[in-house]
């Protein structure tokens, strides 16, 4: 068997073992390995290549922060989850959402101590607020944006009636429309 493997070996070198079919099966079997070899290196390389620069470039990003033109930072405060079917005909719509509060940090105390005594009205005026609403008056940049805005109005009313509430913006945390 050693001798067929060397005589096959010489053969294909020499240039005249072409015609058998081991050796044409040899070659061919050969290159396609070598050909799947280089592209699997080629594939770690770049994967790895990518996966690097990827991690070096969400490095070198500054981190984005929610913060007032002044430079004063925001504490944020999460408000529970809310689940509301959506004002739509034909068609029952349910928008999921989690709204986050953000507040200066002096008044983060005092808001969170008005949360937790208000907490069921909040709750509820915050549902009825979505579940009147329609899916076009939820859905889009502008529309979201009038929601947030009404919906701190709403929440300065029910914690501070005829103050100047605390709340300084509502941001979303997670909206969701099935």
């Amino acid at each position: 068997m050693a001798e067929s493997e060397e005589q096959l070996a010489n053969e294909i070198v020499s240039g005249d073992g072409g015609s058998t079919p081991k050796a044409k099966l040899l070659v061919t079997g050969l290159l396609v390995l070598g050909v799947v070899g280089i592209c699997a290196a080629g594939g770690f390389f770049v994967g790895s290549t990518l996966k690097q620069t990827a991690a070096t470039s969400a490095a070198e990003q500054p981190e984005e922060t929610d913060k007032p033109q002044t430079g004063q930072a925001f504490v944020y405060i999460d408000l529970d989850p809310v689940i509301a079917t959506l004002n739509t005909p034909n068609r029952e719509r349910t928008a999921m959402a989690v709204f986050t509060l953000l507040v200066e940090p002096g008044d983060a105390e005092t808001l969170k101590a008005a949360m937790a005594q208000k907490k069921p009205e909040i709750n509820s005026r915050v549902l009825r607020y979505l579940s009147a609403r329609t899916l076009e008056e939820v859905s889009g940049e502008l529309n979201m944006n009038r929601v947030a805005r009404e919906l701190q109005d709403l929440l300065n009313d029910i914690m501070w009636p005829a103050q100047r509430g605390l709340v300084q913006r509502v941001e979303y945390k997670n909206f969701n429309i099935q």
